[in-house]
């Protein structure tokens, strides 16, 4: 599976109609380059499920693929695209049987034992982080 190069992470405390936000950010990518990363840590499940319906029409529309960060349960309860898990959560082998070998899953990491683990648990893809000392961590 080739994974799309451009990955865009929501804040909605930034963009305050996100739906029309994504849909304008898409309208300018080529389709299927895109990664879009519900990631809104604050949400509850049922908010989080609305605001990923929200969304997926404009990811449908231009081939972006959704990810639902942090809650694989909304990903699987809407269809999403795949999820992308923190370091400490779902095993990825876990995730990688409930999502089936078509959806993307990326796993957070902090050690390149994290990374290699996370790969050989069937993730798509890992992050890793931090590379720099930050001061919000």
């Amino acid at each position: 599976m080739r994974l799309p190069g451009v990955h865009l992470i929501t804040d909605r405390r930034l963009a305050l109609d996100l739906p029309a936000r994504l849909a304008a950010a898409l309208a300018g990518a080529p389709p299927g380059e895109v990664v879009v990363h519900l990631r809104e840590k604050d949400l509850g499940g049922a908010d989080l499920a609305a605001l990923a319906r929200a969304l997926l029409p404009a990811c449908r529309a231009r081939g972006a693929r959704l990810l639902v960060n942090d809650r694989l349960d909304v990903a699987l309860a809407l269809g999403a695209d795949g999820a992308h898990l923190p370091s400490a959560g779902v095993p990825p082998a876990e995730a990688r049987r409930l999502l089936g070998h078509g959806a993307l899953l990326g796993v957070s990491c902090h050690s390149p034992a994290e990374v290699a683990a996370a790969l050989a648990g069937g993730a798509t893809f890992a992050t890793f982080s931090p590379v720099w000392d930050t001061p919000s961590k």
